[in-house]
Protein backbone atom coordinates (compact mmCIF):
# COMPACT_ATOMS: atom_id res chain seq x y z
CA UNK A 1 0.00 0.00 0.00
CA UNK A 2 1.75 3.40 -0.78
CA UNK A 3 1.56 6.77 1.11
CA UNK A 4 -1.85 8.36 1.92
CA UNK A 5 -2.44 11.54 -0.11
CA UNK A 6 -4.83 14.01 1.64
CA UNK A 7 -6.72 16.19 -0.08
CA UNK A 8 -6.90 19.82 1.03
CA UNK A 9 -9.70 21.84 0.74
CA UNK A 10 -12.10 18.65 0.73
CA UNK A 11 -13.69 17.46 3.87
CA UNK A 12 -16.32 14.86 4.90
CA UNK A 13 -18.35 14.65 7.54
CA UNK A 14 -21.22 11.82 8.72
CA UNK A 15 -24.32 13.17 8.41
CA UNK A 16 -26.11 14.30 11.10
CA UNK A 17 -28.17 11.59 13.35
CA UNK A 18 -31.68 12.88 11.90
CA UNK A 19 -30.44 12.79 7.89
CA UNK A 20 -32.39 10.65 6.15
CA UNK A 21 -30.55 7.04 4.98
CA UNK A 22 -29.93 7.89 1.69
CA UNK A 23 -27.04 10.48 2.67
CA UNK A 24 -23.94 8.70 3.55
CA UNK A 25 -21.46 11.89 4.10
CA UNK A 26 -21.58 15.19 4.02
CA UNK A 27 -18.44 16.74 1.83
CA UNK A 28 -17.30 20.18 2.38
CA UNK A 29 -14.77 21.77 -0.01
CA UNK A 30 -13.19 25.06 0.40
CA UNK A 31 -12.86 26.20 -3.32
CA UNK A 32 -9.32 28.13 -2.77
CA UNK A 33 -7.34 25.00 -1.09
CA UNK A 34 -8.69 22.63 -3.19
CA UNK A 35 -8.09 24.80 -6.32
CA UNK A 36 -4.94 25.20 -5.11
CA UNK A 37 -4.21 21.53 -4.04
CA UNK A 38 -5.63 20.31 -7.42
CA UNK A 39 -2.91 22.74 -9.34
CA UNK A 40 0.15 21.17 -7.43
CA UNK A 41 -1.21 18.13 -7.95
CA UNK A 42 -1.97 17.78 -11.64
CA UNK A 43 1.11 14.50 -11.35
CA UNK A 44 -1.82 12.66 -9.99
CA UNK A 45 -4.70 12.69 -12.80
CA UNK A 46 -4.99 10.06 -15.10
CA UNK A 47 -4.68 10.04 -18.99
CA UNK A 48 -8.60 10.94 -18.80
CA UNK A 49 -7.39 13.71 -16.58
CA UNK A 50 -8.89 12.45 -13.13
CA UNK A 51 -7.80 12.28 -10.23
CA UNK A 52 -9.67 9.00 -7.98
CA UNK A 53 -10.82 10.24 -4.44
CA UNK A 54 -11.35 7.50 -1.91
CA UNK A 55 -13.89 8.55 1.40
CA UNK A 56 -12.91 6.24 4.29
CA UNK A 57 -13.04 5.99 7.68
CA UNK A 58 -10.12 6.05 10.17
CA UNK A 59 -10.14 3.60 13.19
CA UNK A 60 -11.00 6.63 15.27
CA UNK A 61 -14.49 6.48 13.05
CA UNK A 62 -13.65 9.89 11.48
CA UNK A 63 -14.11 10.16 8.05
CA UNK A 64 -11.61 11.36 5.13
CA UNK A 65 -10.81 11.47 1.52
CA UNK A 66 -7.49 10.31 0.07
CA UNK A 67 -6.63 10.33 -3.61
CA UNK A 68 -6.78 6.78 -4.96
CA UNK A 69 -4.09 5.87 -6.49
CA UNK A 70 -4.56 2.25 -7.63
CA UNK A 71 -3.22 1.83 -11.29
CA UNK A 72 -4.48 -1.52 -12.87
CA UNK A 73 -2.07 -3.93 -15.23
CA UNK A 74 -2.11 -3.15 -18.66
CA UNK A 75 -3.38 -6.32 -20.24
CA UNK A 76 -0.09 -6.66 -21.85
CA UNK A 77 1.06 -6.88 -18.48
CA UNK A 78 -1.36 -10.19 -17.37
CA UNK A 79 0.84 -13.23 -17.88
CA UNK A 80 -0.52 -15.39 -20.91
CA UNK A 81 -3.83 -17.70 -20.37
CA UNK A 82 -2.05 -20.75 -20.15
CA UNK A 83 -0.21 -19.46 -17.13
CA UNK A 84 -2.94 -19.56 -14.76
CA UNK A 85 -5.41 -21.83 -16.45
CA UNK A 86 -4.56 -25.34 -17.94
CA UNK A 87 -7.87 -26.98 -18.39
CA UNK A 88 -7.67 -31.00 -17.09
CA UNK A 89 -8.40 -33.82 -19.52
CA UNK A 90 -11.88 -35.13 -18.63
CA UNK A 91 -11.76 -38.60 -16.93
CA UNK A 92 -13.34 -41.82 -18.97
CA UNK A 93 -13.85 -44.46 -16.61
CA UNK A 94 -14.22 -47.45 -19.21
CA UNK A 95 -16.19 -49.55 -17.03
CA UNK A 96 -18.61 -46.68 -16.89
CA UNK A 97 -19.15 -46.77 -20.62
CA UNK A 98 -22.49 -48.16 -21.62
CA UNK A 99 -21.64 -49.42 -25.21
Amino acid sequence: MSDLIFVNGLSAKKPHENAPSFIIADISAKVAELHEWLNANQGLANDAGFINLQLKESKAGNLYIAVNDFKPKKKSDAPPREEYYTPKEPVVDDDSIPF
